[in-house]
């Protein structure tokens, strides 16, 4: 396999406690699962991780499941088998999450029970997204699940110094500064920007991120990340279903705190709301436009009180108060709150609105937004 540049290292102080970990699991003949963000470079990382353990006098096989072909099954069967060192696969988003994912797994399977050697599989992607197919596999497959969380500053930091000091472009502790508040951990994104830099002397920071190809970069690793994991990311927690998404975002290293977070994901996050539907202060907004008049005040007042309990069944007598407000609520009728529901269900579908609200029998109604 061609050889790393130095500038496509991460400094090795900030990887070794995580190449330890990997290491052990091969050394120990055990099988681990690791799980990159979108866009992590998994393929630099799992070849510095080779070249690392042949540094330390440890020998692995490394195979690309893209970039070698394996994606072949007999090609992919016949390397598994002839393996005589513990094995590092780059597995990528799509691999086992394709239709013929249960055969490969077969032949894993078998490759690891006739060997009895170690195996890392790397992943791109999250592992909610995979767990339909990963949990085919049987234990002996599953012995470790672990995290490549986004990078700290110093890890960066450093990592954008050797870049700079490799292609010959002055960086001062001011520019590297914003280029970490600009894009916190994220790898991807920061080589972006340094690498404009280095094909435009004139452009800064500021230039460089406010351009459409930073600005379709940025939305593109967005869009990798689970509908469930961005919902969160928006709108905050609403519902103990949620608790799932937010651990797994915590884990690979995003804050949930605004103004922790990089600039690119709090423009971001500041667009999404401001094309979500949303109803605050007796106004309706969908996407920059005020549908505010597209509803009565009983409706809105409706609309209001599924918005405060997002996600949580709200009974018809609570929706009841909220419709008749000031007026005694034994005036209060099924027959008027339905036809205030009705006509709430037909603007939300010809607006095309992104909201649903389902029936629960027995308890009320449930708000969600979809987007």
């Amino acid at each position: 396999m061609t050889p790393l540049k130095p500038y496509e290292h991460v400094p090795l102080s900030s990887l070794r406690p995580r190449f330890d970990a990997w290491k052990n699991i091969l050394t120990n003949r055990e099988v681990g699962n690791v799980y990159f963000l979108p866009h992590e470079d998994i393929h630099y990382r799992a070849y510095q991780f080779r070249d690392w353990c042949v540094d330390s006098d440890f020998s692995v096989e490394l195979f690309d499941l893209e970039a070698d072909l394996l994606h072949d099954e007999v090609n992919f069967k016949e390397s598994l088998m002839k393996a005589m060192k513990p094995v590092i696969l780059i597995a990528r988003s799509f691999f086992f999450v394709n239709p013929d994912a249960l055969r490969y797994l077969n032949i894993l399977t078998k490759a690891r029970l006739e060997s009895g050697l170690g195996i890392l599989i790397l992943h791109e992607g999250f592992p909610s997204l995979l767990a339909s197919n990963l949990d085919l596999l049987p234990e002996s497959l599953r012995q470790h699940e672990v995290i490549h969380s986004l990078f700290d500053k110093e890890t960066m930091i450093g990592f954008l110094t050797e870049t700079a000091k490799e292609w010959s472009l002055p960086m001062t502790a001011e520019t590297l500064e914003k280029i970490w508040q600009s894009c916190g951990g994220n790898i991807w994104l920061a080589k972006d920007v340094i690498r404009g830099l280095r094909d435009n002397h004139k452009e800064s920071v500021s230039d460089h991120i406010s351009s459409s190809l930073f600005l379709k970069k940025a939305n593109l690793f967005w869009e990798g990340i689970p509908e469930s994991h961005r919902f969160v990311l928006v709108h905050g927690k609403n519902t103990e279903a949620d608790e799932a998404a937010v651990q797994e975002l915590l884990q690979f290293g995003f804050s949930f705190d605004f103004q922790n977070q990089p600039l690119y994901l709090q423009n971001i996050i500041k667009n999404e709301k401001l094309n979500t539907f949303s109803i605050k202060d007796g106004h309706v907004q969908y996407k920059k436009t005020d549908l505010t008049r597209e509803f009565s005040n009983a409706e809105r007042r409706v609309l209001l009180n599924f918005s405060q309990n997002e996600g949580i069944a709200v009974s018809r007598d609570s929706l009841g108060e909220s419709f008749w407000q000031a007026q005694k609520l034994e005036e209060y009728t099924d027959w008027a709150l339905d036809k205030i529901m009705s006509r709430i269900r037909v603007k939300i579908e010809r607006l095309h609105l992104p909201v649903t609200i389902a029936t629960q029998r027995g308890k009320g109604y449930v708000y969600r937004r979809t987007t």
